[in-house]
């Protein structure tokens, strides 16, 4: 924890709707939560690293035989902490075995205003169109 980290949590917990109102004009304070966050484990079907043109990077790799709406955002997660546990580039590839629908890259989330809070690039792999 940095020096002026328990001062600063300290001051944002103190009066949190006036830090609200000036970042976020119009919104109002519901709930203070706990500000420990956790992540539950996951398993990526597949994680390498590489060497290309000379420098590091890790490679994600999941396979998919079915439509899961929460595809995109699961790519992300993994991607994040992939990069976050091994402090190298990841890229991810998401490989679908049969036809059907398929996720859309890039994923981007928006905030309740509209505002994009994230865009992420995976690379989408369809089987079927995979010359042998």
């Amino acid at each position: 924890m940095g020096r002026w980290d328990s001062f600063s949590k300290l001051l944002l917990r103190m009066r949190p709707q006036q830090y609200i109102s000036w970042l976020m004009p119009g919104a109002e304070l519901v709930a203070l939560l706990n500000i420990e966050l956790t992540v539950q484990p996951l398993l990526a079907d597949a994680l390498v690293k590489v060497l290309l043109d000379g420098q590091l990077g890790l490679m994600h790799m999941e396979v998919q035989t079915y439509e899961d709406p929460t595809m995109p955002r699961r790519m992300l997660e993994y991607n994040v902490l992939a990069e976050h546990q091994h402090d190298l580039p990841t890229c991810s590839f998401l490989m679908y075995l049969r036809p059907g629908r398929v996720a859309e890259t890039p994923y981007i989330r928006t905030f309740i205003d509209g505002g994009v809070v994230h865009q992420f690039h995976f690379r989408v792999i369809k089987l079927w169109e995979v010359t042998a």
